[in-house]
């Protein structure tokens, strides 16, 4: 099932991760999306431009956006995934089947786009 939400984003940064994993990649200022095996940070749109849509579902069950930004593995170790902010609060979460998940981010093609959409699995 995907869940979606609209929500202000302070900073245009979310993470996507296990939450029993507290790992974050290094985030530069070059790209949109950075990674390591246990986290994705990825920018969207910062609040001062207004709210993000942010859906996240089993990738069989989701409409892609026009960029795919992310495709790669993520540690998954309690069998969930949460999408948080830079403060720590959890804005989304979703079961996964395995204790590594394959992930796919899309958006709109922007460093702050408005819809960001997450494939799992």
């Amino acid at each position: 099932m995907t869940a979606s939400i609209e929500i202000d984003v302070m900073n245009g940064l979310l993470f996507l991760h296990d939450p029993a994993v507290d790992n974050i990649p290094e985030v530069t200022r070059a790209g949109s999306c950075w990674s390591n095996s246990d986290c994705v940070a990825f920018s969207c749109q910062n609040e001062c431009f207004g709210p993000t849509k942010l859906s996240v579902g089993p990738s069989a069950e989701i409409n892609p956006a026009r960029e795919l930004v992310f495709d790669g593995i993520l540690r998954t170790p309690s069998r969930e995934i949460v999408v948080d902010t830079v403060l720590s609060e959890v804005v989304l979460k979703h079961r996964v089947q395995t204790n590594s998940t394959r992930v796919r981010i899309w958006t709109l093609g922007a460093r702050e786009s408005e819809i960001v959409i997450i494939g799992l699995g």
